[in-house]
């Protein structure tokens, strides 16, 4: 009677522990691969929304879309204002040029980018969802949410800060940072990066490239000459608003730098002189 051949109990645990030994050394590795090329799409997003930024410069006096053709910052008494009604449901008049959401609306309306664009690879808020997305219970995702109601806007990313309401009364905009959001072509000058997710100051921030219990920021950022870093820290070697001073140690997330940040002569800079990101508020 001929015999069946096959595998013994022992050699079929042999396989099965070298199939587990080959997927325990190849998983991070193919992790590892994954979270790479999140970040380099995620890079490449921020390049491109610069570029559609360096675009429409060009059709409004090399200034950035929240500035108007003559250098003011945007302002409309609309609810919202009607250039962007498609794109922004909140009602709001005053400064709309303060807003990274209607900055990112104009370019929008203006077909310089799409919106996929403008939802990170990396992005661990489900709430985040690209414009025009349908949501549940009707109506669709717009710049600053849901429509109809203020939420999670449609974008991931910060922008340099331009708020209006620390300005002198009858005086213009906080400069030299008011003045950086134009095509100044500066590579010393951030304009945009991965937002921080949580507070700065306190051990419950990360970003979309960290665990939520990280207690730390890393992520992209966009220099005003379009290249592109990524950085395990908000904290910039170096920084330099328009015309203002170089600022060293400078928190992209701190008004005025954090406590580290100093002019290059040593002196504490002012909020008006630090590279300052906004998320969805003028005020963060």
């Amino acid at each position: 009677m001929r015999q069946r051949k096959g595998f013994t109990l022992i050699e079929l645990l042999v396989v099965i522990s070298i199939i587990a030994l080959l997927i325990g050394i190849l998983l991070p590795a193919l992790n590892a691969a994954r979270r790479a090329a999140r970040k380099a799409q995620n890079n490449t997003q921020l390049r491109s929304i610069h570029q559609a930024l360096v675009m429409y410069s060009h059709e409004n006096n090399g200034y950035f879309p929240g500035r108007m053709s003559n250098g003011n910052l945007f302002w409309s008494a609309g609810n919202p204002d009607p250039t962007v009604s498609d794109y922004i449901t909140t009602a709001s008049n005053g400064w709309f040029g303060s807003y990274p959401g209607f900055r990112f609306a104009l370019l929008l309306h203006a077909q310089y980018i799409v919106p996929d664009i403008l939802v990170s690879p990396a992005e661990v808020d489900s709430s985040i969802r690209v414009y025009g997305t349908p949501i549940s219970g009707g109506g669709r995702m717009t710049i600053d949410g849901p429509s109809g109601s203020a939420g999670s806007p449609a974008y991931s990313y910060a922008a340099l800060a331009i708020y209006h309401d620390a300005r002198p009364t009858g005086g213009p905009p906080p400069r030299p940072r008011f003045e950086e959001w134009e095509n100044s072509q500066s590579d010393r000058a951030p304009v945009m990066s991965d937002r921080v997710i949580g507070t700065i100051t306190a051990n419950d921030h990360y970003s979309v490239h960290t665990g939520e219990d990280s207690g730390r920021w890393e992520g992209g950022v966009v220099w005003n000459d379009n290249h592109v870093t990524f950085h395990e820290s908000p904290i910039m070697a170096q920084t330099r608003m328009s015309d203002g001073p170089r600022i060293r140690n400078d928190n992209i997330f701190l008004r005025n730098g954090g406590s580290s940040a100093e002019t290059q002569d040593g002196d504490p800079p002012n909020d008006t002189q630090t590279a300052f990101m906004s998320f969805k508020s003028v005020n963060e």
